[in-house]
């Protein structure tokens, strides 16, 4: 059984109404017979405001296929579900409040321990997710992502959750990115890109492809990294920069840490989330500016031996499936936890910010943060 993105018959752009007004109607056009995914997006939102979403049928009834076990979650999550969209990104100096995110990798493989890593995930409660790539086992065609994303247990109930902000792994390409696209349709077909979520900002990169100086990716993260004005600075993607088994990276990963590192160490970036080794691993400082490297390829995915003795570079590791939790400590402090399987905490890090003035008001990222969180 497919999905087919079918577009509504009036236009899925609609203004946001004043406070305790009623949007105008979306209609879409009859699907009967096929199950089918409608995105809709909505203009001029003012953070933290709330709108209500409500599926109804002019018959009075649903399509037979929304019963299907696949999908009825979707009708049950979403009916009359209320949305808050983003707060105001930008330092916050004075904020003493904490918040939290969650990040997890190479979990799409439809098995117990997934579904028990998305439940720990869950229970935290995080304001937004980030994924260090592949997405979906074994690759990417249609079936792959109904059977090991979309269920409940799986993924589907934390996209109800939360937004997401994924990045690409080499199983979400092959042989294309099109599911992965129509799950995150705000990405626009982007396969690389940057969002601000209060004071973090966020960069996703394609390691399927080059980052060698000069390409057209490392250009653009060069100007991104150099024109944002948030004070925490996080890249995800899918192979790591280090590893005991680089020669297994990416087409040019032996290279990558040499692409990356300069341009990381230069702009003050503090970590970057990766996946593709089915294992926790967190490294030293990178560099002068405190960089490291969190591999969190332990969401569900079969789980690797590790190869090789620890490296110098490797300030822990362990194999067991998990996810990290972050909380956010305004502008000095991120506090760092790898939850295991069983719920247990097997790594706590802190990063820290030295002491100095706020940096200016955020410059806008080339590609908006998601627009509206669920109400839990």
């Amino acid at each position: 059984m497919g999905i087919t993105s079918v577009p509504p018959s009036l236009p899925s752009q609609v203004p946001h109404p004043p406070a305790g007004h009623l949007m105008p109607t979306v209609e879409f056009p009859p699907q009967s017979l096929l199950p089918s995914q409608f995105d809709m997006s909505v203009n001029g939102l003012k953070p933290e405001s709330e709108l209500m979403e409500k599926i109804s049928n002019a018959t009075g009834s649903l399509p037979s296929w929304i019963r299907d076990p696949m999908y009825n979650h979707i009708i049950k999550k979403v009916n009359n579900f209320i949305f808050r969209s983003a707060p105001p990104g930008g330092p916050r100096p004075e904020d003493p409040s904490a918040w939290k995110f969650s990040a997890v990798g190479d979990m799409g493989n439809g098995t117990k321990a997934q579904a028990d890593v998305a439940a720990n995930l869950l229970k935290y409660k995080p304001e937004i997710v980030l994924t260090a790539g592949d997405n979906v086992y074994p690759d990417s065609q249609a079936q792959h992502w109904q059977q090991h994303f979309d269920p409940p247990e799986l993924f589907g109930n934390i996209l109800n959750s939360a937004p997401v902000l994924p990045s690409l792994g080499n199983h979400d390409i092959d042989p294309n990115p099109d599911e992965y696209f129509m799950r995150f349709p705000w990405l626009k077909g982007s396969r690389y890109y940057s969002a601000d979520y209060k004071n973090i900002h966020v960069v996703a990169l394609d390691t399927n492809d080059s980052l060698a100086p000069g390409s057209v990716q490392a250009s653009w993260l060069e100007h991104d990294l150099a024109t944002t004005r948030q004070p925490w600075k996080i890249i995800e993607f899918h192979h790591p920069m280090k590893s005991v088994i680089s020669k297994y990276h990416y087409k040019n990963t032996s290279k990558l840490s040499e692409f990356l590192g300069p341009m990381l160490a230069k702009h003050g970036v503090d970590m970057v989330l990766v996946g593709h080794e089915h294992w926790y691993e967190r490294s030293k400082p990178l560099n002068d500016a405190g960089t490291i490297q969190i591999t969190d390829g332990g969401g569900g995915g079969a789980l690797y031996p590790f190869p090789y003795p620890q490296q110098a570079w490797s300030a822990t590791r362990d194999i067991d499936f998990g996810h990290v939790n972050f909380e956010v400590r305004g502008d000095k402090e991120i506090i760092g936890r790898y939850v295991k399987r069983d719920g247990s905490i097997g790594d706590t890090f802190v990063l820290n910010h030295p002491d100095e003035p706020a940096s200016a008001a955020a410059t806008p990222a080339p590609v908006a943060a998601p627009v509206a969180a669920p109400v839990h």
